[in-house]
């Protein structure tokens, strides 16, 4: 009767250990999906008045790329093009994004910092990237 009880102990003990850590094997999953988010918002994160030749590359490489989305492009052309603030037209479709993705999404919160971009970004928006970047 004890080698079942202690079976069974060990067997519930596996069970919880096994659903703990799945959560972590899904967290990981994910981040790779949010990579493009993840460098733009660290990016974002050093600006001063405009993306460095080596941001520039970086964010060049998201528009180039065929697993880009095409929400990552546009935010990564507006930050491109960030002259101390967006350009209008990049403002226009870094709007669309905000208002057709969900409002707790990161690229949503992404866009509407880019959007908002004025020679640098707020001790708030900062925390926000950070939580984007060292998410998962």
């Amino acid at each position: 009767m004890k080698i079942k009880i202690k079976s069974l102990f060990l067997t519930m003990i596996m069970l919880l250990m096994g659903i703990h850590f799945q959560s972590d094997v899904y967290a990981h999953a994910d981040h790779d999906k949010d990579a493009n988010v993840i460098t733009m918002a660290d990016i974002v994160i050093g600006i001063q008045h405009y993306a460095t030749a080596e941001d520039q590359k970086h964010l060049q490489a998201i528009v180039d790329s065929d697993s880009s989305t095409a929400d990552e492009k546009i935010i990564a052309t507006a930050i491109i093009n960030i002259q101390h603030q967006a350009t209008a037209g990049d403002k226009q479709k870094l709007q669309e994004i905000i208002v057709n993705t969900a409002p707790t999404s990161t690229v949503s919160a992404l866009a509407t910092i880019v959007h908002g971009f004025s020679h640098g970004i707020s001790v708030a928006d900062k925390r926000k990237l950070q939580t984007i970047k060292f998410k998962g």
